[in-house]
């Protein structure tokens, strides 16, 4: 029999919040280039693109979505590689659990219950309601991966 305090059972888990944050990402720069470029807030007819956008370029609103957009884009890719190398573990010992992006630990005797799913994060809540919710558009955006 495996002594686990001697040898800890690990668990990598930093799949789920990848996908969730390439989720955010996707969602966040679709809404940004459909605002620019489908909406109608700027007038791509009224000449060549540089002089739109050096003209667009004056509105400070629009200038800031211009220098945050690509930003956000290369912030989001240093999360991505840092989680890539340093993933978040659980470890699993006789009588304890051990998370260390919070550096918790959690006694066996106050472990009420565990719920398998692919949720891990809407799925804590005990009743459900907000799972109930948020569960076809998970399968939704899984389907554009």
């Amino acid at each position: 029999m495996r002594d686990y305090d001697k040898a800890p059972l690990i668990i990598k888990n930093n799949f789920i919040m990848i996908m969730y944050g390439f989720t955010f990402l996707l969602v966040c720069n679709t809404i940004m280039i459909y605002i620019v470029f489908f909406t109608g807030v700027v007038d791509w007819n009224s000449g060549g693109f540089f002089e739109i956008l050096k003209n667009e370029m004056r509105n400070p609103r629009f200038s800031f979505v211009i220098v945050a957009f690509p930003i956000v884009n290369i912030w989001a890719f240093i999360d991505f590689i840092r989680k890539l190398r340093k993933p978040e573990k659980v470890y699993l010992y006789n009588d304890k659990v051990y998370w260390d992006k919070r550096d918790t630990t959690v006694a066996k005797q106050n472990i009420v219950w565990v719920k398998k799913s692919i949720y891990p994060m809407i799925g804590k809540i005990p009743d459900n309601s907000v799972q109930k919710i948020f569960a076809p558009f998970g399968f939704v955006i899984a389907g554009f991966f």
